[in-house]
Order: C-alpha cells, then sequence, then structure tokens
C-alpha cells in the first residue's frame, strides 16, 4: 500500500479543533505519521515503522509558532520537511543507505495559502476544507521522493517512495 490521500484526508477530519498550540502540533504530527506509516517502495514492500520512530517529535517540534497569524502554511511545511528528514535510512528498507525527500517540499506553503483561503468561505465545512489539504499536501509527498539504495549489480539503485 502506499501514502494515500483519503488516509490524510481521513485523519485531518478525525482532528479535534484546538485551542492551544502543542496539542494542535501534537494531532498534526499524529495525523501525518499516520499517514506516512503507508509509506513504500514498490520492489521492497512498505516502511518499516521503527524508522520512523522519531519523525513525529521531529515535526512537532517543527510546527512550533503554527498558531501565529499567517504562520500555518510555513509552520506546516517545516514541521513535513522536518519530518521527512528524521527517518532513519538504514531502518527504512534493508541496505537504504539515504532517503531523498520530494523537491516539491519547499513549494507546500505557497500550495497551502490558497488553500486555506479557500477554506474560510463559510459554505466549507470542516470535511471539505480537509480533503483540501490533503489533496495539496498528499501531490507533494508522492512526487519525486526517493530511497537510494547501491545500484546494480549490487543493488536495485534509487526507486520511487510512494
Amino acid at each position: 500500500m502506499a501514502m494515500s490521500e483519503s488516509t490524510l484526508s481521513d485523519e485531518l477530519k478525525a482532528m479535534d479543533l484546538y485551542d492551544n498550540e502543542p496539542d494542535a502540533a501534537s494531532a498534526w504530527a499524529d495525523a501525518f505519521d499516520a499517514y506516512f506509516q503507508d509509506a513504500e517502495v514498490t520492489v521492497l514492500g512498505p516502511i518499516a515503522s521503527a524508522a520512523l520512530g522519531a519523525c513525529k517529535g521531529a515535526m512537532q517540534a517543527a510546527l512550533s509558532g503554527m498558531s501565529a497569524p499567517g504562520a500555518g502554511a510555513a509552520s506546516i511545511q517545516a514541521g513535513i520537511v522536518a519530518y521527512w528528514g528524521a527517518i532513519v535510512p538504514a531502518v527504512a528498507w534493508a541496505t537504504c543507505t539515504a532517503i531523498t525527500p520530494p523537491p516539491g517540499l519547499s513549494g507546500i506553503a505557497a500550495a497551502l495559502v490558497p488553500v486555506f483561503l479557500a477554506n474560510t468561505v463559510p459554505e466549507v465545512t470542516k470535511d471539505q476544507a480537509a480533503e483540501a489539504i490533503a489533496a495539496a499536501l498528499h501531490a507533494v509527498n508522492v512526487t519525486g521522493g526517493q530511497a537510494v539504495f547501491p545500484v546494480p549489480p549490487g543493488g536495485i539503485g534509487p526507486q520511487p517512495i510512494l
């Protein structure tokens, strides 16, 4: 199974609304982690959960300041970048030597700003808002990330993370 937009959407829909930043950051990190647990390299299968042990904490710490006016999109970008950076390659898949995050991570904030703006229209429901956010985040997270392995003949070479 690969990372799924519907999984992220469901996780975001299930999140409570918080009146404090630490609980909101924790909920965001939990939702993204549940989504990322399905990451896979097609030829080797799903990522080992043990490789993601520090990822939620890294994301949660990077979300600090997310409640400041106008800071949400940039904070979510920082959190996702921190999550990808905390993956332990050698534990993720046997013989994996490095994880290369998707190049589009640097554009998450720019992609989220119009989504957040559109989500402020009174007719937009929480579920619709979560679906729009999940769509924007998923598009970036499944495009270009790689698990690096030794090249043939001794290995399989770089593989896309889906």
